[in-house]
């Protein structure tokens, strides 16, 4: 099960070291100070173009509550070199490296002023940024005919949310029913690939959901981050994807988290557990069905496959779980600016990178424990299909039996379907039962055989050679990846 491996807020802000709330430039010399003499804003579009020039990452806090939120998303931002606001007031010269953004602001003065949410703040921070980039950008086209605009520089690759959360919303009163307006209003101001992280607990699950996520490793197809992911496909950011959590916890230590790509708007959400071990799992099933071939048990139809798949991977579920879970609580993501990160933190940063370490901790302490594929499938064989040679007693009646299934299974094929199966095949349906074998000869056998090759071709199910992997299979079994 899921362990919380931070138990307060204290004991996260010790380990993790976050800085003094009221940072300044001259408090901190290692945040960066883009300000000159020059236009301010020249200055700020300038170091945009050169330290961002794939997009900007952003962090987002729950701004009523900052005992929780803010200190953390500050070290967050300063780690992951985060652009963000130094104070309450959106403006060129509070726009600096290493800070973090509140989710909420006050706008105006007086009478006039007013509460602006994050579907205001975010547009109103980015136009500044925009803004200043097309300024540094005419001043390098007056310098230089040639040069070539970024259109992506100024928008933002990261987005990060640091809230409370359920499945309905995130903090800061924006829940699903802001979703369809939120979006779009921000959706100028990001990248077509958007890396949205939803640091809230249950933004990934679906309404009722039972939180017992291992053995189900996709879903989430009605959570709120599943309903961004439609949004940002709709406004055609194809490459998007949305992080969200499954369970409670701080919001930067849950580890139990699915994604949700821009790519499959409506589909159910990949858990990360699948991500880091999923091939794995479909090339020992695959090795396994490769066994049973090797065994001589013959396999009816692709759903004997599948079956013979699924148990396989069952059986070695556990392990990889248990590798996976043992990382994600005792290990840490590298050397940063102020120490180390959790792994449940930066696995929507750098999914690939955290995966290697979980890998690599299952291949040092875990692989051991996995049994080899030829130990395994004896051991699912009975309760997949029998070894016809142990039949006793196999007559005509069986054979019967046999040639009807087998026939009425090519009759549902589709007509392209049926092209593909072999006419010593259909002819062989179509005999008298006096010609049916009295018991499983050779040559009955290899019939059975030939069936079986012709069906998985005509499913396109490609066959998989004693010893070998074929990726057309894992593919098949692995539609994550």
């Amino acid at each position: 099960m899921y362990k919380q491996t931070r138990q307060s807020n204290n004991q996260f802000q010790a380990s993790h070291q976050p800085w003094d709330e009221d940072l300044t430039v001259a408090d901190k010399g290692n945040e960066s100070e883009f300000s000159s003499a020059g236009d301010p804003e020249i200055d700020l579009g300038e170091m945009l173009l050169n330290d961002y020039p794939d997009g900007i990452p952003v962090i987002v806090y729950l701004d009523n509550d900052k005992a929780e939120f803010k200190p953390a998303s500050l070290l967050w931002a300063q780690q992951h070199k985060a652009v963000g606001i130094l104070d309450k007031t959106i403006a060129v010269d509070q726009i600096k490296v290493g800070h973090a953004i509140p989710h909420q602001m006050e706008e105006g003065t007086g009478n006039n002023a007013r509460t602006i949410r994050m579907d205001e703040v975010i547009p109103n921070f980015a136009a500044i940024l925009k803004s200043s980039v097309d300024k540094a950008e005419i001043a390098r086209s007056l310098n230089d005919p040639a040069y070539v605009k970024n259109v992506e520089a100024p928008k933002i690759k990261t987005l990060a949310l640091a809230s409370h959360g359920s499945c309905y919303g995130w903090g800061g009163n924006m829940d699903t029913n802001d979703v369809p307006t939120f979006i779009p209003a921000i959706s100028p101001y990001l990248t077509n690939d958007v890396n949205v992280i939803m640091y809230a607990c249950g933004t990934g699950t679906n309404p009722g959901e039972d939180y017992s996520w291992y053995n189900k490793t996709e879903g989430g197809e009605l959570s709120v981050a599943a309903q961004v992911r439609d949004q940002l496909a709709a406004t055609n950011h194809t490459e998007a994807r949305v992080w969200g959590h499954l369970v409670s916890g701080h919001f930067l230590d849950v580890w139990p988290q699915r994604y949700f790509d821009a790519s499959a708007p409506g589909q159910p959400g990949v858990n990360y557990f699948t991500y880091v071990f999923g091939s794995a799992i479909a090339t020992y099933a695959v090795e396994v069905v490769g066994e049973l071939r090797k065994l001589d048990y013959l396999l009816w139809d692709t759903l004997q496959v599948d079956d013979a798949s699924q148990r396989a991977k069952e059986s070695v579920q556990d392990n990889y779980y248990a590798a996976y879970q043992h990382a994600m609580n005792t290990l840490s993501y590298g050397n940063s600016v102020k120490g180390t990160s959790e792994l449940g933190e930066m696995a929507p940063v750098d999914p690939d990178g955290v995966a290697q370490i979980i890998r690599d901790h299952y291949e040092a302490s875990y692989k051991a424990k996995t049994p080899a594929a030829s130990e395994t499938a004896p051991k699912i064989s009975t309760k997949v299909v029998p070894k016809l040679q142990n039949i006793p007693g196999l007559g005509k009646a069986d054979a019967k039996m046999m040639t009807a299934t087998m026939k009425e299974n090519i009759l549902a094929l589709q007509p392209q379907e049926k092209d593909k199966i072999p006419d010593a095949v259909t002819q062989f349906m179509n005999l008298q039962e006096v010609n049916y074998p009295s018991e499983v000869n050779p040559e009955f056998k290899a019939l059975l055989t030939t069936y079986q090759e012709a069906m998985n071709t005509a499913k396109g199910l490609v066959l998989v050679q004693p010893g070998t992997i074929n990726e057309a299979v894992i593919k098949d079994m692995d539609g994550t990846k």
